[in-house]
């Protein structure tokens, strides 16, 4: 599947084998779309000046990373201006209720499973893709919040 749509993605995520996977995903399913990664919200800032002129159109956010996870990296995106206008997904294998809520609660836009093989991210990035941007912020409706991998939609 080939659709022309152009986004910059921000990948915030310490782990080199989903990062590579992410991108080969997104470049099969949106070729024309851009995805650039950080390891961490340290290598974000550090980065920031650079990517004023090119700011994401989303941040995808891993939770579970060294030394500060997820749920602070999304505190501190949220307090940063002109990140804090950016929608920001959370990736993430963990479906806990409770990292829901607290993501929820933070502000992040939706919360995106992250699936266990090449196909489920594809599938993934298609269904992201055919939601309104429109719908990305204000934060989503808590009913629509989770979107699960295919496996888990399926029950």
């Amino acid at each position: 599947m080939e659709n022309n749509f152009m986004l910059h993605i921000l990948l915030i995520d310490d782990d080199e084998d989903d990062k590579e996977l992410f991108r080969a995903a997104f470049k099969e399913v949106a070729p024309e779309s851009v995805v650039s990664t950080a390891n961490s919200i340290d290598e974000l800032l550090k980065n920031i000046d650079s990517l004023n002129s090119e700011l994401p159109d989303i941040i995808f956010l891993d939770l579970s990373m060294p030394k500060m996870d997820g749920f602070e990296c999304l505190d501190l995106i949220k307090s940063i201006n002109p990140l804090n206008n950016i929608p920001v997904f959370i990736y993430s294998t963990s479906v806990n209720p409770a990292h829901l809520e607290l993501t929820y609660e933070k502000g992040a836009s939706r919360y995106f499973q992250k699936p266990n093989s090449f196909d489920g991210i594809k599938s993934l990035i298609t269904r992201m893709l055919l939601m309104a941007p429109e719908s990305y912020l204000p934060q989503t409706k808590w009913d629509d919040f989770l979107m699960k991998t295919s496996a888990m939609a399926e029950n």
